[in-house]
């Protein structure tokens, strides 16, 4: 009733809603669909294919992981010899 008693328009409110309502499709529909969906799912896949490759190297012998360590640091002492010269 005020706003037929004083002559306001709603239309300035209803633009800034729409504007509003505008911004928040787009970000939904281009930004997060495309670029937070995209960043998660490479990131989930990077992760997988990890996780699979580091299953496959473990065979849960010790002697194969104290191999692993002891050619590490062989390979440790050689950079430093061959840095150091």
């Amino acid at each position: 009733m005020a706003h037929k008693k004083y002559l306001v328009t709603r239309t300035p409110e209803a633009r800034l809603t729409g504007l509003v309502f505008a911004c928040g499709r787009f970000a939904y529909e281009t930004f997060e669909r495309l670029v937070v969906d995209g960043i998660v799912r490479g990131t989930s896949g990077g992760v997988s294919g990890l996780g699979t490759a580091v299953k496959t190297a473990q065979s849960g012998f010790v002697r194969f992981y104290a191999l692993l360590v002891i050619g590490g640091l062989a390979g440790l002492g050689l950079y430093f010899l061959l840095a150091a010269s």
